[in-house]
């Protein structure tokens, strides 16, 4: 049995299930297009990848598997949470000059494009730069009288999530997937990308809603 998915097959299955819950979510436009996309398909489809997953992955190791990928999503939104509080610091109390400075120092520009789409990779790059150059920052927000728990709060986020990470991945290894699961995975693929063509036309003009319709970038979401 040939695979017409990319990737491993655990992350096949995430991107579906998260692409699947937008959908859901604008069903009431998708059904206008393809009539078959009723609440029910959708409640039904659902349960076919999560079932699928559980299979493919094990039903322990399934359940294992979404708490450490909830535990790095926790940690990646509080990180996004104290880097914003981080950047609001710098920008109201250094002048202009200064405030680059920080940014600069700390590779703010390159990683946070990233880090606004909660992407693991470019926050974990961001929080290095911020942990390599912690003692710098500190004493500069020090000497401006600021407190530095923001800056402690992000170098002690960095390796919970390393860990987390690591935890996650490990839980993605699957053993050598059937000709049933294959099947399985192929077909709720093609379903996918059935909903993502019918979202790019309808959301072609909202780039957000858009994103959620494409499988690379969702994928890319995940990591």
């Amino acid at each position: 049995m040939n695979r017409k998915f990319p990737g491993a097959a655990s992350t096949t299955l995430s991107a579906c299930a998260v692409i699947a819950q937008s959908a859901e979510t604008n069903q009431a436009d998708l059904v206008l297009i393809k009539p078959s996309l009723t609440p029910e398909y959708f409640t039904n489809f659902k349960a076919e990848i999560d079932s699928t997953r559980q299979t493919v992955v094990g039903v322990n190791k399934h359940a294992t598997l979404k708490q450490a990928t909830s535990t790095v999503t926790n940690h990646i939104e509080e990180a996004f949470s104290l880097i914003r509080r981080l950047n609001v610091m710098i920008d109201v109390n250094f002048d202009p000059a200064s405030a680059q400075e920080c940014l600069d120092t700390i590779r703010y520009q390159e990683f946070f494009r990233g880090v606004t789409k909660k992407q693991q990779a470019a926050t974990m790059d961001l929080l290095s730069a911020i942990s390599e150059n912690h003692v710098w920052l500190s004493d500069t927000f020090t000497q401006k009288g600021l407190d530095i728990e923001v800056i402690n709060k992000l170098i002690a986020l960095t390796p919970k999530i390393i860990e987390a990470n690591t935890s996650q991945e490990v839980k993605k290894n699957t053993k050598k997937l059937t000709n049933e699961q294959i099947e399985a995975i192929n077909d709720i693929y093609k379903q996918v990308s059935d909903i993502c063509k019918i979202g790019k036309v309808i959301y072609a003009d909202d780039e957000a809603k858009k994103r959620n319709y494409n499988f690379k970038k969702v994928v890319a979401g995940l990591n």
